[in-house]
């Protein structure tokens, strides 16, 4: 969508591709009605439902606070979004994370605070 562009009422309850939106609904259908449904199907099933969110919130672009881009690597292209203004998610997560490594370390501030960012997951050590 580019910049400035509206949705009007009628497209927000659209999915951006419809003939893979359906059949990703098909497929969430399906391994949902299932009776003994393997142990994997639940995990498929959260995935299918995560991957139909994530590619309409991409394709729509309509979340001014993010920045949307493709990215071609060899044989692949992927969709991607981040958002622009990242300070909130880090003061969120860097202080739930710091509270969690301080109730479990009393030497805590002769530590230094490591943070590494990894395919949208943080993970925070402290190093001596």
């Amino acid at each position: 969508m580019r910049e400035g562009a509206e949705l009007d009422e009628e497209q927000a309850g659209t999915p951006a591709y419809p003939p893979l939106d359906n059949a990703l609904n098909r497929l969430e259908t399906a391994i949902d009605i299932l009776k003994d449904a393997p142990a994997d199907a639940e995990g498929i099933l959260r995935r299918t439902r995560q991957l139909r969110f994530d590619l309409n919130f991409i394709v729509r672009a309509a979340d001014k606070q993010f920045v949307y881009w493709m990215e071609r690597r060899g044989r692949g292209a992927f969709l991607r979004a981040s958002p622009i203004d990242v300070s909130g998610l880090l003061q969120e997560n860097c202080s739930k994370k710091c509270r969690q490594l301080c109730s479990h370390q009393p030497a805590f501030q002769r530590r230094q605070l490591s943070i590494q960012f990894v395919n949208g997951s943080d993970s925070m050590r402290a190093k001596r």
